[in-house]
């Protein structure tokens, strides 16, 4: 997958950088070109002691995390050596080398960036955010955290009213990759009251959180070695295993739906995707006559039919208290269905050829409308889908 990342960034620079995208697809492109290419943000909120650090640590593979409790926000990021700097409210810089401790930092820091030689940094970028009186309220602090982060973790042993106070200011687009991690798990289960726990977490804020991940992060690291794990029982029995390949599939969805976003915009600008390449001397090991295509009845008669489930589907999760990105994802994924279903209808027949362009125009519109993530963009995607089963409606009377 990462290949196939770096080829589309690679294609939408070019196409940037030498004038192929037209005048009003050059915003759009850009920011494609951004998300594919920044490392995503990952950030922990939590009150003091909630094991923010070392969920961080957990990700990273090793004890990297600088222990500053008292900054409001600490940010772990790539760089070729050892450094960083801190940022004072008034927005004055003070640079410094090594990792920073919290006795050599000047007491008005509100933000310490830290570099570190770390492969594992070279895609991610780790927030971990303190609830500090520098910066103001807490809702301040949610406001100002929030803006650039592309996942969230809150880290809690209890969640309490206040707790849930300040992620209820944590934007929907972000709860949507927002995950609850209870922490010291492994000191709640000798005290026989983890699944407690977990029960009332399930019950009362399955709806606020993408999931809700038990985690003892002493367990974690004991059983990595130099970010690789060497203990897959204890790593998994941590909790950990479990959430870091939750974080790992919201990264690689947000990444995969940046490229196929990418690719249809190169598409409608004409531009040349097709790499220089050789034809195929061997022979196929797939029959030709592996699948038959559908006829013109059947596809038209299977195109209603994911459109009416689609339609039921969406009535079933009663659409009216889903998010605008909700409603576009479940487009999206209706009108892929639909686009790879007429691609694979080999009919001569006008109408169907005709609907086969609509069904893969629908598609790259409704990709489209995904970045926009607003409730016009959601409501236009329905619309979409909606014209499209009219069109098949009609085409078998």
């Amino acid at each position: 997958m990462a290949s196939d990342l770096h080829t589309r960034a690679t294609q939408l620079e070019r196409a940037l950088d030498e004038g192929l995208l037209p005048t009003e697809m050059i915003s759009l492109g850009t920011r494609l070109l951004t998300g594919l290419q920044r490392p995503t943000q990952i950030t922990a909120f939590g009150m003091a002691g909630s094991g923010k650090t070392s969920i961080l640590n957990m990700i990273i593979g090793q004890n990297a995390m600088p222990d500053l409790s008292d900054v409001s926000a600490v940010e772990v990021t790539w760089g070729d050596s050892e450094g960083g700097y801190c940022e004072s409210r008034t927005g004055t810089e003070t640079a410094f080398d090594g990792i920073a401790r919290q006795g050599t930092i000047p007491p008005d820091t509100l933000r310490v960036v830290q570099r570190l030689p770390l492969d594992v940094l070279k895609d991610k970028r780790l927030v971990e955010i303190n609830f500090t009186s520098l910066l103001g309220a807490g809702s301040e602090i949610i406001d100002w955290a929030t803006q650039d982060a592309d996942i969230a973790i809150w880290c809690s042993q209890g969640f309490d009213d206040r707790e849930c106070a300040l992620w209820a200011q944590v934007p929907d687009r972000l709860k949507d990759n927002g995950f609850l991690a209870l922490t010291h798990a492994d000191r709640l289960q000798m005290q026989g009251i983890l699944r407690k726990h977990v029960d009332a977490f399930a019950e009362s804020y399955a709806d606020e959180f993408s999931g809700l991940f038990p985690v003892a992060t002493l367990q974690a690291m004991a059983a990595r070695a130099d970010g690789e794990v060497v203990e897959p029982k204890l790593w998994k029995a941590s909790g950990c295993k479990a959430l870091s390949e939750a974080i790992n599939r919201v990264i690689d969805q947000a990444k995969r739906a940046d490229a196929d976003h990418a690719e249809v915009l190169l598409a409608r600008a004409n531009v040349d995707l097709s790499p220089a390449q050789s034809e195929p001397t061997g022979q196929s090991d797939i029959p030709d006559d592996a699948h038959a295509p559908m006829g013109q009845c059947e596809a038209v008669e299977t195109g209603l039919s994911i459109l009416q489930q689609s339609a039921d589907e969406l009535a079933a999760k009663n659409a009216e208290t889903l998010s605008p990105q909700a409603i576009l994802d479940h487009c999206a994924q209706t009108a892929q269905a639909l686009a790879a279903m007429f691609m694979d209808t080999e009919s001569d027949d006008a109408a169907v050829c005709a609907l086969r362009d609509d069904a893969i125009n629908a598609e790259q519109m409704i990709q489209l409308f995904q970045l926009e993530r607003s409730d016009k963009a959601a409501d236009d995607a329905v619309a979409v889908l909606l014209q499209l089963k009219k069109e098949m409606a009609e085409a078998t009377q």
